[in-house]
């Protein structure tokens, strides 16, 4: 028997989870079960598929464990590539940057900013009204806001605090 919360600590889920420098964080679902349940989903079409051409059956199984390290997915690819353990970020991307930012409007609205391009982010720096971001090769690349994401967050959380919500969300 397994339980979800085990397997997120188990898998690194909750050692990933939460803010900088706080306890690790289960997630507030159960993630596990749930990716598990869409593996073994996957696999019964997959067989029912196998029968329809062959005749013949299948057996399919499903790992909470193995599901929880096969989705571990870009934080894994990142150890590979680094060696280092995956930190965590809050609701930020590790790899993407601004991606996941939580920001506050002037008029005390929280939004989620989605930036997943170059292109994405020189018209956000428009609608920002902070041109000159997107021109500075310290973040003209999502390499480079990447390397560069403490003091490129400081500077984009300034300037939406300076923006009322509609003229953002009309933008």
């Amino acid at each position: 028997m397994a339980y979800d919360a085990v397997i997120q600590a188990e898998t690194g889920f909750m050692s990933m989870n939460g803010e900088k420098n706080a306890q690790p964080l289960k997630m507030p679902v159960a993630l596990i079960d749930i990716l598990t349940a869409h593996q073994l989903k996957e696999g019964v079409l997959a067989a029912l598929i196998y029968r329809s051409k062959t005749g013949k059956g299948a057996v399919i199984s499903a790992s909470l464990y193995h599901t929880g390290i096969a989705s571990l997915a870009n934080q894994a690819a990142n150890v590979l590539s680094t060696g280092e353990d995956p930190k965590p970020l809050g609701s930020e991307h590790p790899n993407i940057f601004p991606y996941g930012v939580i920001v506050c409007t002037s008029d005390n609205i929280s939004i989620v900013l989605a930036v997943g391009t170059d292109v994405q982010f020189v018209k956000f720096c428009q609608v920002i009204h902070r041109e000159d971001i997107a021109v500075n090769p310290l973040y003209s690349s999502n390499r480079n806001r990447v390397e560069h994401r403490e003091d490129l967050k400081a500077m984009i959380i300034h300037s939406v605090r300076q923006i009322h919500s509609e003229e953002l969300i009309k933008s």
